[in-house]
């Protein structure tokens, strides 16, 4: 059945578009927030944009509405329009006469295959962003690992050589050669004791270089 007034056509749930006429579904304008007088409550739960149209469409007072998330607000006038991100205005009575704002949304329409297009970009924008932020808490862990493994190898090597040099120390205090009591074999085993504390600081140095 037709529709050729603005009367039939609001009651038979359709909209109206004052240069073509009768239409099934409201003009959807997307990144756009509307502003005017709010039919019943200002933010009603809804499933889909769907929905929110359909009870514009069986309100006969609701030219527009303003759909967001799971949120619909009905529009019985329209004082303005203007830019907002993941907000959309349908537009449900549109009259030729009616003069719009020049700074208003460019007007058209999108299928549901583009508007699920656009979440999946906004899904993996998310995703991507999230893996970044892992990837950087990873990378200080890891840094921050190796630099406490490479100051614990340090601090080994010096303590090593402090207590090397002690064991240097007291074999020559003990075995001193200018001592009168130090036999000559005595003085003998000190110096080469001292030369095999030298020979094992020199391996534990060459040991720790090969490791850094």
């Amino acid at each position: 059945m037709s529709h050729d007034t603005y009367e039939s056509c609001r009651a038979g749930f359709c909209a109206w578009s004052g240069d073509i006429g009768c239409v099934s579904n409201c003009t959807l304008v997307y990144d756009s927030i509307a502003t005017g007088t709010a039919i019943g409550e200002r933010y009603t739960s809804v499933s889909s944009i769907s929905e929110c149209e359909a009870s514009c469409l069986h309100s006969p007072l609701c030219e527009r509405f303003v759909f967001r998330s799971t949120t619909c607000t009905l529009f019985s006038d329209v004082s303005g329009t203007q830019a907002d991100f993941a907000t959309t205005v349908g537009v449900c009575v549109s009259i030729t006469e009616t003069k719009e704002s020049t700074s208003a949304p460019e007007i058209f329409t999108k299928t549901s295959i583009d508007i699920y297009s656009d979440q999946w970009i906004y899904y993996i924008g998310g995703g991507v962003i999230i893996f970044l932020c892992c990837l950087t808490v990873l990378y200080a862990q890891t840094r921050n690992k190796i630099i406490e493994k490479e100051v614990i190898a340090i601090q080994d090597l010096a303590n090593i050589e402090t207590y090397q040099e002690g064991e240097k120390d007291l074999v020559l205090k003990k075995r001193q050669p200018g001592l009168s009591n130090n036999t000559e074999e005595d003085k003998g085993s000190a110096l080469f004791e001292a030369a095999d504390l030298d020979l094992l600081r020199n391996s534990s140095e060459e040991f720790y270089g090969e490791g850094e």
